[in-house]
């Protein structure tokens, strides 16, 4: 058996000669910009829209979000905040870090808690900490922080609170 030879490939149309050229644009031939009218970002529904004389309304199910969480820094006026229920116990089960008393590390923990408007701790944010092991220490019991909920306008809101914690070496 030989060498397979090297097969040439078929064109629709002969290859350009080199004598020929592209045609020069011209003002006149130049393709010219025009913009467009569509609208990329329009909502675009896949069902029919059908005018009626009844109200539209989009019905509310288990599966859709819940409302948005308030800014943590952000006024909100309040009849009443959050008030903690069980705050001596949960002080009480917040050991103090071995490690910290034994380098003297004293200081205040600062937290800003989220309180749903059922009076449940969502999340919390350290705003101050002399050191991550206090931190560490506070933040292993505010899962179980529970609160009467602040109320605006009379009706229960999810609201941020500041509760500070003491660790004092007597």
């Amino acid at each position: 058996m030989g060498k397979p030879t090297p097969t040439k490939p078929t064109y629709a149309s002969p290859p350009p000669k080199p004598s020929q050229s592209a045609p020069q644009r011209t003002p006149s031939n130049t393709p010219k910009y025009t913009p467009s009218t569509h609208q990329p970002y329009q909502s675009v529904s896949s069902t029919p829209q059908v005018e009626s004389d009844q109200p539209s309304y989009t019905p509310t199910s288990p599966m859709s979000p819940e409302e948005e969480d308030p800014d943590p820094t952000a006024f909100i006026q309040v009849e009443k905040e959050p008030q903690p229920t069980n705050m001596d116990e949960i002080k009480k089960r917040i050991a103090y870090p071995p490690l910290a008393k034994e380098a003297g590390i004293q200081g205040k923990v600062i937290v800003r808690v989220l309180v749903d408007k059922e009076g449940r701790y969502k999340r919390h944010i350290v705003l101050r900490s002399p050191h991550k092991l206090l931190t560490e220490a506070v933040e292993k019991e505010l899962p179980n922080l529970t609160f009467i909920p602040g109320l605006s306008n009379g009706q229960p809101i999810k609201v941020w609170v500041t509760i500070p914690f003491d660790f004092n070496l007597k």
